[in-house]
């Protein structure tokens, strides 16, 4: 029991949860629970899907993104060296390997495919074949 401050079963529960989610999936946390790989944002529009990641410490060279008909999988990975001659007190940042893929509403063109790094975000544009394009249908009066 802890002494100090109140102690909260649930909370205690949780964090059970997540270090037992964490050996189960055989990988490091991200965040508060890294078992599914980082959170990414997906969106669309007329042109085609977007896809961004707060992916902080990594190497723009260590990103992997493929695309196989309406199929995206972004893979990443940073190495975390260990400082030498250190002791650490508290080491939250490790190394991290993730792949994660997307099933797209459509087939995108992989040739016009387009990622950037910056600031710590990845954002992956992927644009629809001109043939999947929406068009605009013109009424004919009598």
């Amino acid at each position: 029991m802890r002494t100090g401050t109140s102690w909260n079963p649930w909370q205690e529960l949780d964090s059970f949860r997540r270090e037992v989610s964490a050996l189960l999936n055989g990988g490091p946390r991200w965040g508060n629970d890294w078992a599914e790989g980082p959170s990414f944002n997906v969106y669309s529009g007329e042109h085609g899907v977007v896809l961004t990641a707060e992916l902080p410490g990594f190497d723009p060279e260590a990103f992997d993104i493929s695309v196989r008909n309406d199929t995206v999988t972004v893979r990443g990975k940073r190495n975390e060296e260990a400082a030498e001659g250190v002791r650490y007190h508290l080491r939250e940042r490790n190394a991290v390997e993730f792949e994660k893929s997307f099933r797209l509403p459509f087939p995108v063109d992989a040739d016009k495919t387009e990622a950037a790094y910056e600031k710590g975000v990845l954002t992956v544009r992927l644009h629809r074949p001109e043939e999947q394009k929406p068009r605009k249908i013109g009424v004919r009066t009598a």
